[in-house]
């Protein structure tokens, strides 16, 4: 008896050496899990940090664009201005007798 109850504790000795190796492992996973997790976590971070500041630069982009098509539409506004100054000028010149009008007519033909 004694001798069977001297077996059946090592084999519970052993049963729970096992057992013990078996949650070590199970910790050690779930360790690697956890910094995964973080490292995942982490990374996920920069991303958002790297799209806001995408986002950010496209919405400055944006604003310049406005910018640059609104002072490019005042730019055409000037231009037309000044051209019909400019054809104002030349018919009132040309209302005008002066020496040398003659050339300049042909010039402009």
């Amino acid at each position: 008896i004694v001798e069977n109850a001297n077996h059946k504790a090592n084999e519970g000795k052993l049963i729970s050496s096992e057992m013990i190796k078996g949650y070590e492992e199970l910790l050690e996973n779930i360790t690697k899990s956890t910094e995964m997790i973080d490292e995942i976590s982490r990374a996920s971070k920069e991303q958002e940090k790297g799209i806001t500041q995408i986002n950010d630069a496209v919405t400055g982009l944006d604003q310049q664009t406005q910018q640059n098509a609104s002072i490019a539409n005042q730019t055409r506004e000037i231009a037309l201005q000044t051209d019909n100054i400019a054809k104002e000028i030349v018919s009132n010149a040309m209302d005008k007798e002066f020496i040398g009008k003659d050339k300049i007519v042909r010039m402009t033909v």
